[in-house]
């Protein structure tokens, strides 16, 4: 008799570790198919966050591109002003003759549209 009821409460525990694995099981499976959108969704956002990433950095190489044209471009002004500066210089010197500059630092502005 005792060992029939050490079988049985063996059972009832085990009936009801069963239902309460099936409760946890299909709780669990809700809890992961929501995990599984929330995954889908960040995915998607991270897909958009590297696009645009790819599209700024696209971006940036062009405006590097202008920058290098522009310093370029300032380069040779600075140059063509030393050589005229030096001109009026050797002019001055050689006919003792005092003018007045007529090159001042420049200003260049750089309009990007």
């Amino acid at each position: 008799m005792i060992e029939n009821l050490n079988d049985n409460d063996i059972s009832n525990k085990n009936k009801v570790d069963r239902s309460e694995y099936w409760k946890i099981f299909t709780d669990d499976l809700k809890r992961y198919g929501n995990i599984k959108i929330r995954i889908k969704e960040h995915q998607e956002i991270h897909e958009k966050v590297q696009k645009e990433i790819i599209c700024l950095n696209e971006q940036k190489q062009e405006i590097l591109k202008y920058l290098q044209a522009a310093i370029s471009f300032i380069n040779i002004l600075n140059n063509e002003i030393t050589y005229y500066k030096g001109i009026q210089y050797n002019l001055n010197l050689n006919n003792r003759i005092n003018m007045p500059s007529g090159f001042s630092q420049p200003f260049l502005f750089i309009v990007y549209r």
